[in-house]
């Protein structure tokens, strides 16, 4: 294609004109796609109840024009979101973590955007802003995106065709890890419970004592704790949620009427006998303090009826939440249902205006504040409830309780399906990120599994992966890993090479037993017995002629010697408890060794010293044995 510019010819390439057309013809047509939501425009850069077309790191809340995103990337970001959520809706709208820093690049080097100018250099920048903007598990998916979003582009056409991976790699799953980090994760997942028990402190201390937003948060609390549900849901509750009927045995029993925000729907949550009376003082405490904004909606309800007065409230007589669209509560029915700053130290209470408290009034007062007074850096005088009752170093979030419960309902056993119906899970396998359970927990679980009830858990057996930390830990072949046998316990390093004695532990030069250890000692005499047993028939066999008896013969002898010797170290009352010992390694025998020998060959003897015994003591510990000595306790 020719085109006149200044006089001069200048020709569009094919390529550059088809590009153009089809990504003017992908947001028209995206454009004419169904909206996510009743509630959203396509027009406005805010769409409700989905997301916001801001730049990175800008809050949801902000509504300053200066962060949106550039006007010439804004429609394709419409067109480019609504239709990648249309084919794969999803919760998490990782798209904008892609378009984000793609905007960012881009108008950093050119003051503009053009998405048919997207090119590897353009992604590997992109790629590094995600890194340094999201926590590693977000990023990996932002990256992930970047990626979808080549894939797109080149295959409609748009730019030209090249490859792209994401190079971002996953982040660590700290879920069921042990030691340091799984001690760390499951301190920031689970609550301080110090801060439990200030809670239940200021909530003992009575109603009459205590401020309207103290109750709010005690009492919000205290029902949190008697099921694991997400702190947005617990604003759905009406002030009549509490159910009463009776158990299989006939006695009473006390439920709460829950609704599941993510398509579980209703369902009654029993409350455990424990915290029956708790549960019932706190939804008191909630009603009382909900009562007058109750009536005075109600009052509105039967002005609307006949006036059709709705007081400007949106939906009237229905809260309308941001979460949970299909929840219908009426602003007389709800628990929570109170007046506009009600709950404010500094401000009147507006009598005349309903409000709805959410997930943020609650975990705004369970920690020190990070709100800045206006136009200046200097935070703002509001105090949590820590704070205002002493306890200004306690805090905690709302969906630490929901880990809590979680974790104690898995380590006393509840199956997995009903725990994912208590917690108003859709998917069971959502329950292992709320599971912390301590590996001296699990090890409680194992004595009951085994039957050895009494046993301690320094007796149990603890498996902790010991990663070579050097290329000298590697070349020299230091022994990384122990692990219990028969006898005594193995040293033997199997990520670098498998046992080569197929379990015979006891002729084993990487064997170490420990003196002291009376049952793997007893063991060790029940072996030598069946050795000495079956060295007979041997005996017979090879006195019969039979071919290979007098192998199996000669091996049956030693055994039976390096049995006598261990048993006669380990019986030594010269030597203290807890001494190690293990076979000299002038006994070991290769793979050569073993196939000449099955082939009626020798070999060169090895140049070594003589050894008077086959079994040695050690002085100095291999650190597997350390480290394993350690873990236990010992």
């Amino acid at each position: 294609m020719l085109r006149m510019d200044n006089n001069v010819l200048i020709f569009t390439p094919r390529f550059e004109r088809d590009a153009k057309r089809n990504l003017k013809d992908f947001i028209s047509f995206a454009e004419k796609l169904p909206p996510l939501n009743q509630k959203m425009e396509y027009a406005s850069p805010y769409w409700k109840g989905a997301v916001n077309f801001t730049k990175v790191g800008v809050s949801s809340q902000n509504r300053d024009p200066v962060n949106l995103l550039d006007e010439t990337i804004m429609p394709f970001s419409k067109a480019y979101l609504l239709y990648s959520q249309t084919l794969n809706p999803a919760k998490t709208f990782n798209e904008m973590k892609a378009i984000r820093s793609i905007e960012k690049v881009m108008m950093r080097a050119d003051d503009c955007v053009d998405v048919l100018n997207i090119n590897s250099v353009v992604l590997d920048q992109a790629a590094q802003e995600i890194r340094e903007s999201y926590s590693s598990q977000a990023a990996y998916h932002g990256g992930a995106h970047l990626e979808k979003l080549q894939k797109f582009l080149v295959d409609k056409k748009i730019i030209k065709p090249f490859t792209w991976l994401n190079p971002i790699n996953r982040g660590e799953d700290t879920v069921e890890k042990v030691g340091k980090k799984g001690a760390e994760h499951r301190n920031k997942k689970l609550p301080d419970e110090n801060a439990l028990l200030a809670l239940a402190e200021i909530f003992a201390t009575g109603e009459e004592r205590l401020s309207q937003r103290d109750i709010l948060t005690t009492s919000a609390v205290a029902i949190l704790l008697t099921a694991p549900a997400r702190a947005s849901e617990l604003f759905y509750l009406k002030a009549d949620c509490l159910h009463e009927d009776m158990d299989r045995h006939g006695n009473k029993a006390l439920g709460i009427k829950w609704y599941s925000g993510k398509g579980y729907g209703h369902e009654v949550e029993w409350v455990p006998s424990a915290m029956e009376s708790t549960v019932r003082e706190a939804v008191s405490r909630l009603k009382n303090l909900s009562n007058s904004a109750r009536k005075f909606a109600k009052s509105l309800e039967q002005r609307s009826v006949s006036d059709g007065v709705f007081e400007g409230i949106t939906g009237f007589p229905f809260v309308q939440y941001k979460t949970g669209d299909d929840v219908s509560v009426k602003w007389s029915e709800g628990l929570f249902t109170l007046f506009q700053n009600q709950l404010h130290t500094k401000k009147g209470t507006n009598e005349q205006k309903l409000w709805m408290p959410n997930i943020n009034t609650l975990n705004e007062d369970l920690a020190p504040t990070k709100k800045k007074k206006r136009g200046t850096n200097e935070l703002a005088d509001v105090k949590s409830v820590f704070e205002r009752s002493d306890y200004p170093s306690y805090k905690m979030t709302t969906h630490q309780i929901r880990h809590l419960l979680t974790t104690i309902a898995k380590v006393n056993g509840m199956e997995t399906e009903l725990l994912t119906k208590w917690a108003g899970r859709a998917n069971e396998k959502h329950n292992r990120v709320y599971n912390h359970t301590l590996p001296e927990q699990y090890n409680k679980q194992f004595s009951v599994i085994t039957g050895n009830d009494k046993a301690s858990n320094d007796n149990l057996p603890v498996i902790e992966i010991l990663k070579p930390e050097t290329i000298q830990e590697i070349n020299t072949n230091a022994s990384l890993t122990a692990h219990q046998t028969e006898f005594g316990a193995c040293i033997h390093d199997y990520i670098i090479s498998p046992c080569s004695k197929h379990r015979n532990c006891v002729t084993c030069t990487e064997q170490v037993c420990i003196k002291g250890d009376e049952v793997k000692l007893e063991r060790l005499k029940k072996r030598l017995a069946s050795e000495q047993l079956l060295l007979e028939s041997d005996k017979a066999a090879m006195d019969e002629g039979s071919i290979g008896a007098d192998r199996h013969y000669n091996k049956r002898l030693e055994t039976i010697k390096i049995c006598s010797e261990l048993i006669e170290r380990l019986s030594d009352d010269s030597l203290p408890d807890g001494a190690l010992i293990k076979l000299s390694s002038v006994r070991e025998m290769s793979h050569l060794d073993k196939a000449l020998d099955i082939n009626n060959k020798k070999r060169l003897p090895k140049i070594e010293k003589n050894r008077k015994s086959s079994v040695e003591t050690i002085n100095r510990p291999p650190h597997s044995l350390a480290k394993l000595k350690k873990l236990r306790g010992a």
